[in-house]
């Protein structure tokens, strides 16, 4: 039973992320012509786009009434939510934590940093994380409930593997998203990597 709720799962994640792409790619559309792009039936898209507009992932922001020559109803159009957040990185450095969120486009439409003492413990660390993303999201008024993934850079080469499980499990819980969580000099390194097409960088 458990796995084939988490192939469920996976199937309605693809086809939500399958839906934002299309958003994203072509702006504003009517769910027929999402439909159309996406292969995904009536049904199917109204359930994910249904829970999209719920969770705040897309909003409606007119129908094609002034575009309609005959008689119906008209269709309400859907676009990309500007203020929310699609996804968030956490540096959990050691000195302070950095804080980023990005949106559909993948444009970073916040950031912010919180300073602490390289002595902070990883469980602050983890507090002083969540209450700048907090901190970020009342100042900016974004929301963080359609998250697609997070990804949380911490030190080296501690804290050890059971505890950056711990770190996964704290976010994952808060945000209701996949969490990855790597060395944040690994993760620094393939942003580095990610701007040039060589094949071995050092960084």
């Amino acid at each position: 039973m458990s796995v084939t709720v988490g192939v469920h799962a996976l199937v309605r994640r693809a086809h939500e992320e399958r839906v934002l792409a299309i958003l994203r790619e072509h702006g504003t559309l009517s769910r027929a012509q999402i439909a159309a792009r996406s292969g995904l039936s009536r049904t199917t898209l109204s359930e994910i786009t249904g829970d999209l507009l719920s969770r705040g992932a897309i909003v409606k922001v007119t129908t094609d009434a002034h575009q309609r020559a005959g008689s119906g109803r008209p269709a309400e159009l859907l676009a990309l939510d500007p203020r929310s957040g699609q996804f968030l990185g956490v540096d959990l450095g050691h000195t302070r934590v950095r804080a980023v969120v990005a949106d559909a486009a993948h444009e970073i439409i916040a950031s912010g940093v919180t300073p602490y003492p390289a002595t902070t413990s990883l469980p602050a660390r983890i507090r002083a994380g969540l209450a700048l993303i907090d901190r970020l999201g009342r100042e900016r008024g974004l929301g963080l409930s359609a998250l697609q993934a997070v990804g949380v850079g911490v030190t080296g080469p501690y804290p050890a593997d059971t505890a950056r499980a711990d770190v996964s499990a704290v976010f994952r819980e808060r945000f209701g998203a996949p969490v990855l969580v790597d060395n944040n000099t690994r993760f620094a390194a393939l942003a580095e990597a990610g701007t040039t097409a060589a094949h071995d960088v050092l960084y």
